[in-house]
């Protein structure tokens, strides 16, 4: 309470960065002295993963791939903009919390390999969409705090997950979800491939391949050392996946002639509808491959097939 009060006191000084700086610094250190270091992990300190985010990023949502250049344009002062950042925050916090209190063995950390293989279909396909639904509230609800307080201090940073539960489309599900890495990975490997010039589906799957390396740079994800080889392994398959869907994508609009950037807008039909359960099937089954890191990969490949009526 201390830090918010001095931070709201100088909310107009450049130099509250370095007092948020600081403050993370020690008290990074000192759970690092006692054996507490922090991490982005469920069973850390929450306080400690949330200042992490600033000391030393280890999750998509980091603003920092966006330069200073998009910083400094983006400063202004809107105090419904921090308003907007807080109510997301607030819905997504009471979703998640509703969700853990209806099903509080839900994950797939409540359940051993042989557990999931045995359960039910039904019951199976409840573990993977509650647990894809649980991450993608985690993940934005968490970021939308570290929006909010930029947001507060002029910085108007977008939010990087734009309600991906909503998407439609493979191409529209990465829009909206982790949209800082999507813009480092547009400018510094798409674009330079050449872009939809040439190659387009080429570039679009090294994209997603240079995806599991940036996730794993220990700057904008896990130290390699961390996740070893084979959760490297399960990050490009589950990223060479979603590149697929995407080509996929691209591919059946060009043989119907659809233009790509004509059906970005959220609205409702029973067609749209559809595609979103659709996309959020495909994507909560791909999650399948690096959620549950404690059952081994040939495993979770007869979960999918499971969850498919294939096995």
């Amino acid at each position: 309470m201390t830090l918010v009060g001095l931070l709201f006191l100088c909310r107009r000084r450049g130099w509250t960065l370095a007092l948020v700086t600081i403050f993370a610094t020690i008290y990074w250190w000192r759970e690092t002295r006692d054996g507490r270091a922090p991490a982005l992990d469920a069973d850390r300190s929450p306080l400690a993963a949330w200042c992490l985010l600033y000391l030393f990023p280890s999750q998509i949502a980091v603003p920092l791939v966006l330069g200073p250049g998009d910083l400094w344009r983006a400063r202004r002062d809107d105090a419904g903009a921090v308003l907007r950042a807080l109510a997301s925050f607030v819905a997504k916090a009471a979703a998640l919390v509703t969700l853990r209190a209806l099903f509080p063995n839900h994950g797939f950390g409540g359940h051993s390999g042989a557990a999931l293989a045995s359960l039910p279909r039904p019951a199976l396909w409840g573990v993977v969409a509650l647990s894809y639904v649980d991450l993608m509230l985690t993940l934005s609800g968490t970021i939308d705090i570290a929006v909010a307080v930029a947001r507060l201090y002029g910085w108007q940073l977008p939010a990087p997950f734009r309600w991906a539960l909503l998407a439609w489309n493979p191409v529209e599900l990465w829009r909206r979800w982790g949209i800082y890495n999507r813009r480092f990975l547009l400018k510094n490997v798409y674009f330079p491939l050449g872009g939809g010039a040439r190659h387009r589906l080429l570039n679009v799957m090294l994209t997603f391949l240079a995806s599991a390396l940036v996730m794993h740079s220990g700057w904008l994800g896990s130290k390699y050392w961390a996740v070893g080889a084979g959760g490297w392994r399960d990050w490009s398959i589950y990223f060479a996946l979603h590149g697929a869907a995407v080509c996929a994508c691209l591919i059946t609009w060009r043989l119907v002639g659809k233009d790509s950037a004509a059906d970005r807008e959220l609205r409702w039909s029973w067609g749209r509808l559809a595609g979103t359960l659709a996309t959020q099937v495909m994507s909560a089954l791909m999650h399948v491959i690096i959620l549950p890191r404690a059952i081994p990969l040939g495993d979770r490949w007869r979960l999918i097939a499971r969850c498919l009526g294939l096995g």
